[in-house]
């Protein structure tokens, strides 16, 4: 057994390992008060002050009182993208939050918690649900949204009434005094949905480029967008595609943020128009029409009222000719922006896309690459 000065020793080394950890403990709790601003005492976690001996009773030591992390003030930047800070179309921070798409669930375990936690969205937003409903309801909205695949806002809600209020029946109000009506009761439920990770603010995913499929492709020489043909995809990062354009018998290793998709642009039987000046990036190419109010929701608005600010009639003659000449990467950047709905409701003029963030960065990256195609 170790004399009483030996485990005397051993003590005083424990209490100098842990009184480092105890000040910075106290002194994080002092920075985060000073940052946050808040009058009101944080809510406090208590952790053990030793990594050595892994209990503070051996060292007679009081566990530090270490503040709650302030959420979004972590010290450590999060890593975007593919480490580049660009995304796979050539531009810096492309996020979007125009979106809004289900979470897709894989394996029964996945599948199981994803339902619970529907109806627990159901439980805690719509309390007129019937209880001896609200597991099938859950089922039933996790259904609709994989097949009908919403990807807006604006698409949930229509979704989520259709299913209670039509296919049901359910009068979402508590009683006849609730002043809170059945739209705010469905907005309340989708915005639960997203903040319990259900829905995410994510467009879907796009399909990888395959061998042999028609794509627009910045060549090299002169720095401009060229139809092109995939020839070989690389499994390695970056990714790197080899590309055949069709006006010249050239390969070219090009990387996959320069390479878009022909078939990403097209929302409808896409017309293309002469050559000229680009209606957002200026620059002069061949250029495709795009309908401001795109065609797959032309039904919505025919023979009703067009979205707020749009002068005209609701015509099929009208929403079939208001549109933009764009050039077709830009005409891809749009689509990938939002929704089609999204676009005909918020984002139906030029000038409401140039005002937008995203496309804004877009439309700098794009002007570097001028020329005629």
């Amino acid at each position: 057994h170790p004399s009483v000065a030996t485990r005397r020793s051993r003590l005083q080394r424990r209490r100098a390992h842990c009184r480092p950890r105890r000040e910075r403990s106290t002194f994080t709790l002092l920075a985060s008060l000073n940052a946050s601003s808040i009058s009101s005492p944080l809510l406090q976690l208590q952790s053990c002050c030793c990594d050595y001996c892994h209990d503070c009773n051996s060292c007679r030591r009081p566990a530090p009182m270490v503040g709650k992390p302030i959420y979004g003030c972590s010290s450590k930047p999060k890593a975007r993208g593919n480490g580049s800070g660009k995304s796979s179309s050539g531009i810096e921070g492309d996020e979007t939050s125009c979106w809004l798409t289900i979470t897709h669930a894989h394996g029964e375990k996945q599948q199981m918690a994803q339902h619970t936690t529907v109806l627990a969205a159901i439980n805690a937003e719509i309390p007129a649900v019937p209880a001896d409903m609200r597991d099938s309801i859950a089922a039933s909205l996790i259904e609709y949204g994989a097949a009908r695949q919403p990807d807006c806002i604006e698409g949930w809600c229509e979704l989520v009434h259709e299913l209670l209020c039509e296919d049901l029946g359910i009068d979402l109000r508590a009683d006849e005094f609730d002043e809170t009506s059945e739209e705010e009761y469905i907005q309340q439920l989708v915005a639960s949905l997203t903040k319990r990770g259900v829905l995410h603010r994510k467009p879907p995913p796009s399909k990888p480029l395959q061998a042999g499929e028609a794509v627009l492709a910045v060549l090299q020489e002169d720095g401009e967008w060229h139809e092109a043909t995939v020839e070989e995809v690389s499994a390695t990062l970056p990714r790197m595609l080899v590309v055949r354009f069709r006006q010249w018998p050239k390969l070219q290793s090009t990387p996959a943020t320069e390479v878009i998709a022909v078939s990403a642009s097209v929302d409808d039987a896409q017309e293309e128009v002469q050559h000229g000046a680009c209606e957002l990036c200026k620059c002069k190419r061949r250029l495709t029409f795009h309908h401001l109010i795109p065609k797959e929701t032309h039904h919505r608005f025919v023979g009703n009222s067009l979205p707020a600010g749009l002068d005209g009639e609701p015509t099929r003659i009208f929403l079939g000719s208001y549109g933009a000449n764009l050039c077709r990467p830009c005409h891809s950047q749009v689509h990938r922006f939002a929704p089609n709905l999204t676009l005909a409701k918020h984002f139906n003029t030029v000038e409401k896309l140039l005002q937008q963030p995203y496309i804004e960065r877009w439309v700098q990256y794009a002007a570097t690459r001028k020329g005629a195609a």
